[in-house]
């Protein structure tokens, strides 16, 4: 995984176990993460009707603990040097 940012809904907590992170963090979710999620998931229930989807959404802030953010670490440091150019030039 390389370009990209994933969530992980793992109610177990069985993830981080089995996640090799050598390319990859694993952040605690955000609030703009929330928002992200509340937008990809409401679409997911309107495409298939998941129960599950309906589940969280109605009970996000809750279930919010649940998630995991997969952060690949190359993808991460081009977005805080490309954050720190915009800061620099303005």
């Amino acid at each position: 995984m390389s370009g990209g940012i994933a969530y992980i809904y793992d109610v177990n907590k069985t993830f981080r176990d089995n996640c090799n992170t050598e390319m990859v963090d694993l952040d605690e979710c955000t609030l703009d993460d929330k928002n992200e999620l509340f937008i990809m998931i409401r679409k997911h229930l309107e495409y298939t009707g998941s129960t599950v989807a309906k589940f969280i959404l109605e009970d996000l802030d809750n279930q919010l603990q649940h998630f995991v953010k997969i952060f690949p670490i190359d993808y991460k440091k081009a977005l805080s040097h490309r954050k720190v150019s915009v800061e620099v030039n303005k």
